[in-house]
């Protein structure tokens, strides 16, 4: 079932009132480009471990590692 056009004006004029105040939008990138993008990069920090850190242990997230773990009683 697709949404009307009145309900995408909406989301995306609430996602621009939102992402104003964002700190990583600055003046001078498009709040349109900001909206479908909000990180500047995809650096260590801000981007997936696994392109960084490949399988390994440290690429896994939270929920995989608890999910490994074994239950203890």
């Amino acid at each position: 079932m697709s949404r009307g056009i009145a309900s995408n004006r909406h989301h995306k004029k609430r996602l621009k009132d939102r992402r104003k105040n964002d700190i990583f939008y600055h003046e001078e990138f498009s709040l349109n480009k900001h909206i479908i993008t909000p990180t500047l990069c995809s650096c260590v920090v801000c981007g997936n471990p696994r392109k960084y850190y490949g399988n390994s242990k440290s690429s896994k997230t939270i929920q995989e590692l608890r999910f490994e773990q074994p239950e203890e009683e």
